[in-house]
């Protein structure tokens, strides 16, 4: 691909990422889609409990359901464990 590419909607940026062949996997979902499901994730969004400084956090890793690891970045010694359920 060159490294261009013009960019305009999320259908194009899905498309492109998948073009890329890397090992995260893409799924794009279009309005329908999130139309369909927006009362069951505001219903769980309004479960959990926001992570502070999250600006400057760049590294999360899942724990459990519900534990996360936070560090500034991947290598930091700072880590903080946070239990996002309420």
């Amino acid at each position: 691909m060159a490294k261009k590419c013009i960019i305009r909607n999320a259908k194009d940026f899905a498309n492109y990422a998948i073009a890329t062949k890397t090992s995260i996997n893409i799924i794009l979902m279009d309005l329908e889609q999130i139309k369909s499901q927006s009362a069951l994730l505001d219903q769980r969004w309004e479960k959990v409990r926001p992570i502070p400084n999250t600006l400057k956090i760049h590294y999360v890793k899942v724990l459990s359901l519900y534990n996360v690891e936070v560090k500034p970045f991947a290598k930091s010694t700072d880590k903080k464990t946070f239990c996002l359920k309420l």
